[in-house]
């Protein structure tokens, strides 16, 4: 069941604006689970989280609570422990249990009563906090806020994940990334291309896949044991009659300490040509230029010989 998010005269969140000032989310909006078999209790939780970018949904009982969430995608759920069908515990287990609704924070609700055993039989089950009642409003609103700053924050990790991971596997150039052993960590459609591998060569050394052109291998030695940012660019022929650009850049990881390469592979084949017929058309301008006597000669034969033949 969805719900509003107005009412009654306890205090307001202060909004994501003031958590999100690097503005991530703007305007986005929030779908909060209040899953609990006592209506006063939902109605109470709407009330002291009101705000204008939270949307509330309701479920009275555990399996109405696994529905709610397959239906709604919520981004946070609270959860009471003592509900029929299925108690919040079996929900948060099963909740955790499936990939879809793993990443879910779960803030249980729960009776001031409740023995810690619970609590931490709940913490085990991965929900994410706990709060008894009767609550504080300030607490209350604090601890949804926090969850809901890390779920925004984890959803654009992932959208840049997901838009990433679509740029290099429509990119046309091959791309690698090679660890500190040389061993394959990435490899888009690209280079797989390259390579002629009908399968991700991930974790083959990166010698296995190029042993025959060891002008494959030149860029690493252009860059020293343990560099970073260092790059290196070099052409490559490779035995197919393709000419490569391979650039190469070394990769630090958080401790300055080398990790390994990332390798961008351009096809210049067909660059290479066009720069081999613009010096020949070159080459044969000047060579008219300076010797336009025998120029002249040869296209009088080419006359006379198309004269001759249209006579015949």
């Amino acid at each position: 069941m969805k719900t509003g998010g107005s009412g009654g005269d306890t205090p307001r969140s202060p909004g994501l604006s003031a958590i999100f000032k690097g503005g991530i989310m703007h305007s986005r909006s929030f779908n909060i689970l209040i899953a609990d078999d006592n209506h006063d209790n939902i109605h109470l939780l709407e009330r002291r989280l009101r705000n204008e970018n939270y949307i509330f949904y309701t479920a009275l009982d555990g399996q109405e609570t696994l529905d709610q969430v397959e239906q709604v995608s919520p981004d946070l759920i609270l959860l009471d422990v003592n509900m029929p069908v299925m108690n919040g515990f079996e929900v948060c287990r099963r909740l955790r249990d499936n990939e879809a609704t793993r990443s879910i924070p779960v803030i249980i609700i729960t009776a001031a009563k409740t023995s810690i055993d619970d609590q931490i039989t709940g913490l085990g089950l991965g929900a994410d906090d706990y709060i008894t009642k009767p609550f504080n409003s300030r607490d209350l609103i604090a601890r949804v806020e926090r969850k809901l700053q890390v779920k925004a924050l984890e959803d654009e990790l992932r959208r840049q994940k997901e838009e990433m991971s679509a740029v290099l596997l429509s990119a046309a150039d091959a791309i690698l990334r090679i660890d500190a052993n040389k061993r394959i960590q990435f490899c888009n459609p690209a280079a797989r291309r390259l390579f002629n591998c009908t399968t991700s060569p991930t974790n083959l050394r990166y010698d296995d896949i190029c042993s025959n052109c060891p002008g494959l291998k030149m860029g690493f030695k252009q860059i020293k044991p343990g560099a970073s940012k260092q790059t290196a660019g070099y052409e490559v022929e490779m035995d197919d009659g393709k000419t490569i650009f391979i650039n190469v850049s070394a990769i630090s990881a958080s401790n300055q300490q080398h990790d390994g390469w990332v390798l961008v592979l351009h096809d210049i084949s067909r660059l290479k040509e066009i720069d081999r017929l613009k010096s020949n058309i070159i080459a044969n301008a000047a060579h008219d230029l300076k010797n336009p006597l025998s120029s002249a000669i040869l296209y009088a034969e080419m006359l006379v010989e198309s004269i001759a033949d249209q006579s015949s």
